[in-house]
Protein backbone atom coordinates (compact mmCIF):
# COMPACT_ATOMS: atom_id res chain seq x y z
CA UNK A 1 0.00 0.00 0.00
CA UNK A 2 0.95 3.65 -0.43
CA UNK A 3 0.17 6.48 1.97
CA UNK A 4 -2.13 9.21 0.63
CA UNK A 5 -4.18 11.98 2.18
CA UNK A 6 -7.07 11.57 -0.24
CA UNK A 7 -9.07 8.34 -0.48
CA UNK A 8 -12.20 8.08 -2.62
CA UNK A 9 -14.86 5.36 -2.72
CA UNK A 10 -16.43 5.18 -6.20
CA UNK A 11 -19.87 3.75 -7.05
CA UNK A 12 -20.74 2.81 -10.63
CA UNK A 13 -24.33 1.73 -9.95
CA UNK A 14 -27.01 1.08 -7.33
CA UNK A 15 -29.82 -1.46 -7.11
CA UNK A 16 -32.49 1.11 -7.92
CA UNK A 17 -30.34 3.16 -10.28
CA UNK A 18 -31.47 6.52 -8.89
CA UNK A 19 -29.43 7.13 -5.73
CA UNK A 20 -26.47 5.78 -3.81
CA UNK A 21 -27.09 6.14 -0.08
CA UNK A 22 -24.86 4.97 2.78
CA UNK A 23 -24.82 5.50 6.52
CA UNK A 24 -21.10 5.32 7.27
CA UNK A 25 -17.75 4.91 5.50
CA UNK A 26 -14.29 4.70 7.09
CA UNK A 27 -10.86 3.91 5.71
CA UNK A 28 -8.93 1.58 8.03
CA UNK A 29 -5.33 0.50 8.44
CA UNK A 30 -4.22 -3.14 8.30
CA UNK A 31 -5.13 -3.61 11.97
CA UNK A 32 -8.66 -2.29 11.41
CA UNK A 33 -8.06 1.08 13.10
CA UNK A 34 -10.25 3.91 11.78
CA UNK A 35 -8.07 6.46 9.96
CA UNK A 36 -10.88 8.75 8.81
CA UNK A 37 -10.77 11.26 11.67
CA UNK A 38 -10.03 14.97 11.68
CA UNK A 39 -10.21 15.35 7.90
CA UNK A 40 -12.63 16.76 5.34
CA UNK A 41 -15.39 14.78 3.60
CA UNK A 42 -16.67 15.55 0.10
CA UNK A 43 -18.78 13.85 -2.55
CA UNK A 44 -19.61 13.99 -6.23
CA UNK A 45 -23.04 15.33 -5.21
CA UNK A 46 -25.24 15.65 -2.13
CA UNK A 47 -29.00 15.18 -2.06
CA UNK A 48 -29.34 17.96 0.54
CA UNK A 49 -27.58 19.41 3.57
CA UNK A 50 -29.20 16.67 5.65
CA UNK A 51 -27.59 14.06 3.37
CA UNK A 52 -24.17 15.70 3.00
CA UNK A 53 -20.87 13.88 2.57
CA UNK A 54 -19.87 14.58 6.18
CA UNK A 55 -22.80 12.43 7.35
CA UNK A 56 -20.96 9.37 6.04
CA UNK A 57 -17.93 10.08 8.23
CA UNK A 58 -19.58 11.37 11.44
CA UNK A 59 -19.44 7.97 13.21
CA UNK A 60 -23.23 8.06 13.54
CA UNK A 61 -25.07 5.30 11.65
CA UNK A 62 -28.38 7.13 12.10
CA UNK A 63 -27.32 9.79 9.55
CA UNK A 64 -26.82 9.09 5.84
CA UNK A 65 -25.12 10.51 2.78
CA UNK A 66 -26.99 10.34 -0.53
CA UNK A 67 -26.09 11.57 -3.99
CA UNK A 68 -28.46 13.56 -6.17
CA UNK A 69 -31.14 11.77 -8.14
CA UNK A 70 -29.64 9.81 -11.07
CA UNK A 71 -26.19 11.32 -10.36
CA UNK A 72 -24.50 7.93 -10.76
CA UNK A 73 -21.57 7.15 -11.11
CA UNK A 74 -20.97 8.80 -7.75
CA UNK A 75 -18.19 9.00 -5.17
CA UNK A 76 -17.47 9.70 -1.51
CA UNK A 77 -14.09 11.11 -0.56
CA UNK A 78 -12.17 11.77 2.64
CA UNK A 79 -9.12 14.00 2.75
CA UNK A 80 -7.23 13.01 5.86
CA UNK A 81 -5.23 15.49 7.92
CA UNK A 82 -2.03 13.62 6.99
CA UNK A 83 -1.17 10.88 4.54
CA UNK A 84 -2.50 7.50 5.67
CA UNK A 85 -1.84 3.96 4.51
CA UNK A 86 -5.36 2.54 4.14
CA UNK A 87 -5.67 -1.22 3.79
CA UNK A 88 -9.42 -1.63 4.26
CA UNK A 89 -12.69 0.24 3.94
CA UNK A 90 -15.66 -0.22 6.26
CA UNK A 91 -19.14 0.52 4.93
CA UNK A 92 -22.35 0.74 6.93
CA UNK A 93 -25.30 0.32 4.55
CA UNK A 94 -28.43 2.47 4.66
CA UNK A 95 -31.84 0.97 5.31
CA UNK A 96 -33.20 1.26 1.75
CA UNK A 97 -32.05 -1.70 -0.39
CA UNK A 98 -32.78 0.16 -3.64
CA UNK A 99 -30.04 2.71 -2.98
CA UNK A 100 -27.27 0.27 -2.09
CA UNK A 101 -24.48 -0.81 -4.48
CA UNK A 102 -25.40 -4.17 -6.03
CA UNK A 103 -22.03 -5.87 -5.44
CA UNK A 104 -18.34 -5.29 -4.80
CA UNK A 105 -17.59 -5.09 -8.52
CA UNK A 106 -19.69 -1.93 -8.71
CA UNK A 107 -17.34 -0.18 -6.26
CA UNK A 108 -13.67 0.73 -6.24
CA UNK A 109 -11.31 3.02 -4.37
CA UNK A 110 -9.11 5.71 -5.90
CA UNK A 111 -6.29 7.18 -3.83
CA UNK A 112 -4.05 10.22 -4.16
CA UNK A 113 -4.78 13.81 -5.14
CA UNK A 114 -4.86 12.73 -8.79
CA UNK A 115 -6.76 9.49 -7.97
CA UNK A 116 -4.09 7.55 -9.84
CA UNK A 117 -3.87 4.61 -7.41
CA UNK A 118 -6.75 2.22 -8.09
CA UNK A 119 -8.01 -0.46 -5.70
CA UNK A 120 -10.61 -3.18 -6.06
CA UNK A 121 -12.60 -4.37 -3.02
CA UNK A 122 -12.29 -7.87 -1.60
CA UNK A 123 -14.81 -8.86 1.07
CA UNK A 124 -13.39 -9.60 4.50
CA UNK A 125 -16.60 -9.68 6.52
CA UNK A 126 -20.27 -8.75 6.36
CA UNK A 127 -22.45 -8.18 3.31
CA UNK A 128 -24.30 -5.51 1.37
CA UNK A 129 -27.66 -5.67 3.14
CA UNK A 130 -29.97 -2.95 4.49
CA UNK A 131 -28.44 -1.66 7.72
CA UNK A 132 -25.56 -4.14 7.44
CA UNK A 133 -21.84 -3.53 7.84
CA UNK A 134 -19.13 -4.86 5.57
CA UNK A 135 -15.36 -4.60 5.74
CA UNK A 136 -13.39 -4.94 2.51
CA UNK A 137 -9.69 -5.30 1.86
CA UNK A 138 -8.22 -2.93 -0.71
CA UNK A 139 -6.50 -4.77 -3.57
CA UNK A 140 -4.34 -2.55 -5.70
CA UNK A 141 -4.89 -2.78 -9.44
CA UNK A 142 -2.19 -1.95 -11.93
CA UNK A 143 -3.62 -0.37 -15.06
CA UNK A 144 -2.06 -1.59 -18.29
CA UNK A 145 -1.52 1.35 -20.63
CA UNK A 146 -1.35 0.62 -24.33
CA UNK A 147 0.15 3.22 -26.72
CA UNK A 148 -2.29 4.43 -29.34
CA UNK A 149 -0.73 4.19 -32.81
CA UNK A 150 -0.53 7.21 -35.08
CA UNK A 151 -4.10 7.66 -36.31
CA UNK A 152 -5.11 6.87 -39.85
CA UNK A 153 -8.37 8.72 -39.42
CA UNK A 154 -9.32 12.05 -37.83
CA UNK A 155 -10.89 10.59 -34.70
CA UNK A 156 -8.28 8.20 -33.32
CA UNK A 157 -6.89 10.47 -30.60
CA UNK A 158 -3.39 11.89 -30.22
CA UNK A 159 -0.35 9.99 -31.52
CA UNK A 160 1.42 8.40 -28.58
CA UNK A 161 -1.51 9.00 -26.22
CA UNK A 162 -2.63 6.22 -23.90
CA UNK A 163 -5.76 4.16 -23.55
CA UNK A 164 -6.48 2.83 -20.05
CA UNK A 165 -6.23 -0.91 -20.48
CA UNK A 166 -7.91 -1.19 -23.88
CA UNK A 167 -6.58 -4.34 -25.51
CA UNK A 168 -6.35 -4.68 -28.43
CA UNK A 169 -5.93 -1.09 -29.58
CA UNK A 170 -8.86 -0.32 -31.91
CA UNK A 171 -8.15 -0.02 -35.59
CA UNK A 172 -8.69 3.29 -37.35
CA UNK A 173 -12.22 3.77 -38.61
CA UNK A 174 -13.74 1.01 -36.49
CA UNK A 175 -14.29 0.83 -32.73
CA UNK A 176 -16.42 -1.33 -30.50
CA UNK A 177 -19.71 0.32 -29.55
CA UNK A 178 -18.91 0.41 -25.86
CA UNK A 179 -15.34 0.20 -24.62
CA UNK A 180 -15.94 1.10 -20.97
CA UNK A 181 -13.91 -0.92 -18.51
CA UNK A 182 -15.04 -3.00 -15.58
CA UNK A 183 -11.95 -1.69 -13.80
CA UNK A 184 -12.23 2.07 -13.22
CA UNK A 185 -10.40 4.46 -15.52
CA UNK A 186 -8.80 7.61 -14.18
CA UNK A 187 -8.98 10.16 -17.00
CA UNK A 188 -10.39 13.58 -16.13
CA UNK A 189 -11.72 16.50 -18.18
CA UNK A 190 -12.17 19.81 -16.35
CA UNK A 191 -13.60 22.45 -18.66
CA UNK A 192 -16.23 25.16 -19.03
CA UNK A 193 -19.40 25.56 -21.08
CA UNK A 194 -20.38 28.96 -22.46
CA UNK A 195 -23.37 30.40 -24.33
CA UNK A 196 -24.31 33.41 -26.45
CA UNK A 197 -27.65 35.14 -25.99
CA UNK A 198 -27.42 36.21 -29.65
CA UNK A 199 -25.09 35.69 -32.59
CA UNK A 200 -23.38 39.04 -31.95
CA UNK A 201 -23.24 38.93 -28.15
CA UNK A 202 -20.11 37.87 -26.23
CA UNK A 203 -19.84 34.45 -24.62
CA UNK A 204 -21.01 34.10 -21.03
CA UNK A 205 -20.73 31.20 -18.54
CA UNK A 206 -23.55 28.68 -18.93
CA UNK A 207 -24.71 28.00 -15.36
CA UNK A 208 -26.40 24.67 -14.55
CA UNK A 209 -26.08 23.49 -18.12
CA UNK A 210 -26.43 19.84 -18.93
CA UNK A 211 -23.16 18.46 -20.29
CA UNK A 212 -22.57 15.29 -22.29
CA UNK A 213 -19.13 13.96 -23.17
CA UNK A 214 -19.27 11.83 -26.31
CA UNK A 215 -16.25 9.74 -27.24
CA UNK A 216 -15.07 11.28 -30.50
CA UNK A 217 -14.13 7.96 -32.07
CA UNK A 218 -17.56 6.35 -31.94
CA UNK A 219 -20.05 8.77 -30.34
CA UNK A 220 -20.47 6.74 -27.14
CA UNK A 221 -21.83 8.92 -24.30
CA UNK A 222 -19.18 8.37 -21.62
CA UNK A 223 -20.28 11.01 -19.08
CA UNK A 224 -23.21 13.23 -18.20
CA UNK A 225 -23.41 15.97 -15.60
CA UNK A 226 -24.10 19.65 -14.97
CA UNK A 227 -22.00 22.80 -14.94
CA UNK A 228 -21.72 24.95 -11.82
CA UNK A 229 -22.74 28.61 -11.39
CA UNK A 230 -19.66 29.71 -13.37
CA UNK A 231 -20.13 27.17 -16.15
CA UNK A 232 -17.38 24.80 -14.99
CA UNK A 233 -17.74 21.02 -14.96
CA UNK A 234 -15.41 18.17 -13.99
CA UNK A 235 -15.85 14.74 -15.58
CA UNK A 236 -14.01 11.78 -14.06
CA UNK A 237 -13.65 8.08 -14.84
CA UNK A 238 -12.76 8.68 -18.49
CA UNK A 239 -10.18 6.94 -20.66
CA UNK A 240 -6.72 8.52 -20.51
CA UNK A 241 -5.58 10.12 -23.76
CA UNK A 242 -8.96 9.65 -25.42
CA UNK A 243 -10.68 12.53 -27.20
CA UNK A 244 -14.25 13.52 -26.33
CA UNK A 245 -16.75 15.98 -27.79
CA UNK A 246 -18.43 18.17 -25.17
CA UNK A 247 -22.11 18.87 -25.80
CA UNK A 248 -23.83 21.66 -23.86
CA UNK A 249 -27.60 21.30 -23.48
CA UNK A 250 -29.98 23.90 -22.05
CA UNK A 251 -32.44 22.01 -19.78
CA UNK A 252 -34.99 24.81 -20.19
CA UNK A 253 -34.85 24.92 -23.98
CA UNK A 254 -33.96 28.63 -24.25
CA UNK A 255 -30.74 28.05 -26.19
CA UNK A 256 -29.71 25.74 -28.98
CA UNK A 257 -27.60 22.73 -28.12
CA UNK A 258 -23.95 23.22 -29.06
CA UNK A 259 -20.91 20.95 -29.25
CA UNK A 260 -17.21 21.71 -29.00
CA UNK A 261 -13.92 19.91 -28.88
CA UNK A 262 -12.36 17.51 -29.05
CA UNK A 263 -11.03 17.62 -25.48
CA UNK A 264 -8.67 14.90 -24.23
CA UNK A 265 -8.87 13.19 -20.82
CA UNK A 266 -5.75 13.50 -18.66
CA UNK A 267 -4.85 12.57 -15.11
CA UNK A 268 -5.46 16.12 -13.86
CA UNK A 269 -8.12 17.38 -16.23
CA UNK A 270 -5.79 19.99 -17.71
CA UNK A 271 -5.71 20.33 -21.48
CA UNK A 272 -3.40 17.82 -23.13
CA UNK A 273 -0.31 19.36 -24.75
Amino acid sequence: MTAHRTWRLVFRSSNGGQYVQLSEVAFLDAAGVDLSLGGVASASSEYSVSFGAAKAFDKDASTDWSCLSYAIPAWLQYQHATAVDAAQVRIVCSANPAWLPPDLDSMSVLAGDAQDDVYALSLQSGSITPGGTLVCNLVRRVLQFVPVPRPLGALQGLPGARYSGVVPVPRAGRLLQDMRHKAPTVGVIADRVMFRSSASSPEAPFATGRVWLLRAADGFKAWEGFSDAQGYYRAEGLELGVAYIAVGIDPWGNHKTAAAGPVVATLTGEAAP
